[in-house]
């Protein structure tokens, strides 16, 4: 039909079905959007998203196997998909999270609590080249957000061990299972963890 609008394509990530299925469902009753592809995990998401090139990715931020940070980052270093916006979902409201995901790439973070038209109308803003930060975040600015973005990347002061950490950190991996992935002992974990809080740009542990 001559002119007929573009529907904007979405690519959704998250670890949990039901959040991937009502998603979809919510997503969907809009006129000028679509959902192109479902993907349970951030390992998943990079080939997804070359096959199906999404207008934009809601990105859960904590996932088994890969993160959304790591995952964003990794997307969004793709030739192909550089152009693709990414809105960040996440129950998690820790700073460290929200800039992250910012560093990253991402240009929009919501909270999982919000109701249906709150999520939409962050999907709108991001799609239309807006930063968007959920009202809901306690202690996190845009300001905040905005100097983060301007740092450079500090990942090559990190050893490889660090990044380990980091890597598994983002998998939701406990100290326990970190230590256990890495043989050696919890103690030697904190230690790298401490480290890493302590390197200038590294804000993505607690």
């Amino acid at each position: 039909m001559i002119g007929r609008k573009k529907k904007l394509k979405i690519m959704i990530v998250d670890d949990h079905r039901v959040v991937c299925d009502g998603l979809e469902r919510i997503i969907k009753t809009e006129r000028d959007m679509d959902v192109v592809a479902l993907a349970e995990d951030g390992s998943q998401a990079r080939e997804k998203a070359i096959q199906c090139r999404p207008d934009l990715i809601v990105m859960d931020v904590r996932m088994p196997q890969m993160g959304g940070i790591i995952a964003t980052r990794e997307i969004l270093l793709t030739p192909e998909l550089q152009d693709t916006q990414i809105l960040a979902l996440s129950m998690y409201s820790d700073m460290e999270f929200v800039v992250g995901m910012f560093k990253a790439g991402a240009k929009g973070f919501v909270l999982k609590n919000n109701g249906y038209k709150e999520v939409v109308g962050a999907i709108r803003k991001v799609a239309a080249g807006e930063l968007f930060l959920d009202p809901g975040l306690i202690g996190v600015s845009m300001s905040d957000v905005m100097r983060a973005m301007r740092q450079p990347p500090d990942w090559q002061q990190l050893t490889e061990n660090e990044k380990q950490v980091v890597r598994l950190v983002s998998m939701d991996y406990s100290n326990q299972q970190i230590a256990n992935e890495l043989g050696v002992s919890v103690k030697t974990v904190e230690k790298y963890r401490h480290d890493i809080r302590e390197k200038k740009g590294i804000k993505v542990l607690r």
